[in-house]
């Protein structure tokens, strides 16, 4: 299957997929719990500088240009090494899926929660969460990438890299509601929509993106 043919599938299936998520958060017993939970999470802000300032930091991995900025390194390394089709399916996974999550956001159109206490003031939709998405997806495609580069693998060390890679994607979303500026769902929509798009745009062989480098003249 060709990437663009991947890619279109991706899209299709995630955008629909966020569609219905984002019927389901409105139902009432799940409203209720979503905004119980979200106000519990901010609470801890409000009443811990410590947890506020820990997730003001851990957010700024989220951001767009942050992410960017990981995405080019990583590139730079792929082309470096000489994975150049390696390196276009790590622009094109990311780059479409950034679209894809604008336009949820703009076709769902759902307010931002309504806290007084928020410092953060973002201006985009609340659903889904682009930090919980953005991050999972940029992340995880950045160690897919690198995994099917590698000439050496470790047994453990793709595990590592996907559990480290898990890890800073969830507390980058669970950040979001601590500083009030989503709802609980909106993070676990962005999980898992991003997790969705990894695992329907992943190459099914690493030699799809991966190349041996050309050996050197002598």
């Amino acid at each position: 299957m060709t990437l663009v043919r991947r890619l279109v599938i991706a899209s299709s299936l995630v955008f629909g997929l966020g569609l219905l998520l984002s019927l389901v958060v409105r139902i009432d017993a799940v409203a209720d719990a979503d905004r119980d939970l979200t106000r519990w999470l901010h609470d801890l802000a409000i009443e811990h500088h410590t947890v506020n300032d820990v997730a003001l930091d851990v957010t700024t991995i989220g951001n767009p240009l942050t992410l960017t900025a990981f995405v080019v390194m990583a590139v730079g390394w792929l082309l470096f090494h000489r994975h150049g089709r390696t390196a276009v399916w790590l622009v094109a996974v990311t780059a479409v899926e950034a679209v894809v999550e604008s336009l949820l956001k703009v076709v769902v159109g759902r307010a931002r929660p309504d806290f007084d206490s928020v410092v953060l003031e973002p201006v985009s939709k609340s659903f889904p969460s682009g930090h919980a998405m953005n991050t999972t997806v940029v992340l995880g495609a950045i160690t897919i990438a690198v995994v099917a580069s590698a000439t050496s693998r470790r047994s453990g060390v793709v595990p590592a890299a996907a559990a480290g890679a898990a890890l800073v994607a969830f507390g980058v979303g669970l950040s979001r509601p601590v500083l009030g500026v989503h709802f609980a769902s909106d993070v676990v929509a962005g999980w898992l929509l991003g997790v969705v798009w990894l695992v329907a745009t992943r190459p099914r062989r690493d030699d799809e993106i991966s190349a041996e480098p050309e050996p050197s003249s002598a």
